[in-house]
């Protein structure tokens, strides 16, 4: 390794180990001292587990220090960890993110039965207001992200997490475009089952995001939301799969099977983005639980 990157990370220790004395006090300046120590070990090659393996990837030498540090603070149960700085912003901001799903969630729900245009159309004014809403707490969880130096999990995990969340959102707000452009016959028991299967799927999320503040020493809750929200997508692809058999084999209107068909797909892919979202958070369990 070059003299003058040793250098660099040398000062770029020194200089963490100031910002953590003037942000948290005298004690944490210690942790100052452990980012020093993960420069020297990412430059001695220790630590090397911490890297991304890519074909021909390369990571910067500051890159490799934090995951270091940050690897070494977040072990379990050691008197480091309670040393580390605590940002707990990230929490209350996906708390709200989950807490407006279950809104898009139960507007949506209460819509199904409606059937006139004015209603539809009023519903999908309601939740494109949730969707913009969970648009703009998933940016300002990104620009969090993007000016903080400790995070409660990997950055890229509060990135996915609050990426795919939203995505649960957009896919609510399409089933309530779809609903209000085609102006379909009522919707079948079909699709107010699945409706129902994605406000179950909303209010499990919404209390699994609530429990990643403490899941690291009581697991149970988050373990037990994770299977219920793959459960909640098996139960979706069964009645998906019932109804476009019946559809198929009882509508003779092709515009009005376009229409359904559409409609019921977009309901479904929803109940994939739930269980997707349950599959980050069970391998949120396998990291840090």
């Amino acid at each position: 390794m070059a003299a003058g990157v040793e250098w660099h990370g040398f000062f770029s220790s020194i200089l963490v180990a100031f910002l953590f004395l003037f942000e948290y006090g005298n004690v944490t300046i210690f942790s100052g001292y452990c980012y020093l120590c993960a420069v020297l070990a990412v430059r001695d090659g220790e630590g090397s587990d911490c890297l991304p393996r890519s074909s021909g990837g390369v990571v910067s030498e500051t890159t490799a220090c934090n995951r270091v540090y940050v690897k070494f603070f977040r072990m379990k149960n050691t008197f480091f960890s309670r040393l580390a700085p605590k940002e707990s912003k990230f929490y209350p901001l996906l708390e709200q993110l989950s807490e407006t799903l279950v809104k898009a969630a139960e507007t949506l729900v209460s819509s199904l039965p409606k059937s006139t245009p004015e209603e539809r159309e009023e519903t999908y004014r309601k939740i494109k207001d949730l969707e913009h809403e969970g648009d703009k707490l998933s940016q300002k969880i990104l620009d969090e992200l993007s000016s903080t130096f400790i995070t409660p999990f990997d950055r890229e995990d509060i990135h996915d997490l609050a990426s795919s969340l939203d995505d649960v959102i957009d896919g609510i707000n399409s089933c309530a475009e779809r609903i209000s452009l085609y102006n379909p016959r009522p919707i079948s028991n079909s699709g107010r089952t699945i409706g129902d299967l994605i406000r179950q799927g909303a209010n499990c999320l919404n209390k699994a995001v609530h429990e990643l503040e403490r899941f690291r020493d009581k697991p149970k809750t988050l373990r037990e939301c994770c299977v219920e929200l793959h459960d909640i997508e098996n139960q979706a692809d069964i009645v998906y799969a019932l109804f476009i058999k019946q559809l198929f084999e009882e509508e003779k209107d092709a515009i009005e099977i376009i229409k359904i068909k559409d409609i019921m797909e977009t309901l479904e892919e929803t109940t994939d983005a739930v269980d997707h979202v349950g599959k980050l958070l069970a391998n949120l369990i396998v990291k840090y639980a």
